[in-house]
């Protein structure tokens, strides 16, 4: 009887524990939802859970960058429910822009590029300088190196292998220095996230009407930047972030299609966690030119 007993505890402890569709967690976040914002003022409360960059190849017929790969830099953005399968998440991706007479100073098309710059300046005003000016030593790390005008501000054609290499070492330098040598701007002393206002926006009123701030119609930071998309949430203050009700909505609206131009050079993704080369970021930022 107990030689019975002990074989069936034997079978038992050794049944090896095998992998299985039910064990793996699901790959789909939440999104940010009309629902979350605070009802006084139309804020999300979120934080900032991570600056990576990650690497994307383009398509072989692309008008921009073909074949190559491609450095992308994203900003993680989470709300503050502190069990993970409640979060809210949503990612921001910038990715290298073409070097052409177009997007040099003063082109016609310089604000593919300024867009991404201001964003970043932002996240670095807020959570990094904290009212502080640039050490020469952090600035430079933050330059665009591309030389691509002459002393008389002419276009200077560059091969798009620099184009990447100049993005690749930018995009480095803004992820090390937000993160810190394990020190991340955007965590407190104690390792907990620096709790944020964040300004999301659904759709924005143009002269031709409603349209979606970014294709998908999801919540999402407004393309140019304006007065700021996030504050730092003190207890007892009145945030300086606003939503402009005339100009900006959270809710849906009745929408006309934007143009390709809509596209600003920050393509985000709603809160999904996909491959960013996915179709619909990529649109999001290049429209029908997508090189992915």
């Amino acid at each position: 009887m107990s030689t019975q007993v002990n074989d069936q505890t034997n079978e038992v402890k050794n049944v090896r524990s095998r992998r299985g569709v039910a064990a793996v967690k699901a790959t789909s976040l939440l999104k940010f939802k009309t629902e979350d914002k605070n009802p006084q003022i139309g804020l999300f409360q979120a934080c900032l859970a991570d600056v990576t960059v990650d690497w994307s190849e383009a398509k072989e017929d692309a008008q921009s960058f073909a074949g190559l790969k491609i450095p992308r830099l994203t900003f993680h953005w989470t709300s503050l429910h502190k069990e993970d399968n409640e979060k809210r998440h949503l990612f921001t991706s910038f990715f290298p822009q073409p070097s052409n007479v177009d997007t040099i100073p003063g082109g016609k098309e310089e604000w593919k590029i300024n867009n991404i710059l201001r964003f970043i300046k932002h996240v670095f005003d807020v959570l990094y300088l904290k009212g502080k000016e640039f050490s020469d030593e952090d600035a430079a790390k933050l330059d665009l190196p591309l030389d691509d005008i002459d002393a008389e501000g002419n276009f200077v054609a560059l091969d798009p292998e620099e184009v990447v290499k100049a993005y690749q070492v930018m995009f480095e330098n803004v992820a090390a220095l937000l993160n810190g040598d394990g020190k991340p701007c955007f965590k407190d002393a104690n390792g907990q996230p620096v709790a944020l206002w964040l300004k999301l926006i659904r759709c924005k009123k143009t002269k031709n009407g409603w349209v979606n701030n970014v294709p998908s119609g999801d919540l999402d930071i407004d393309r140019f930047v304006g007065q700021g998309f996030i504050e730092i949430i003190v207890k007892g203050k009145t945030p300086t972030l606003s939503i402009d009700p005339i100009k900006e909505s959270i809710a849906p609206q009745e929408v006309k299609k934007a143009p390709d131009s809509i596209a600003s050079g920050v393509a985000g993704i709603g809160a999904v966690d996909v491959d960013p080369t996915a179709v619909g970021m990529q649109d999001a930022m290049f429209g029908a030119n997508s090189p992915f």
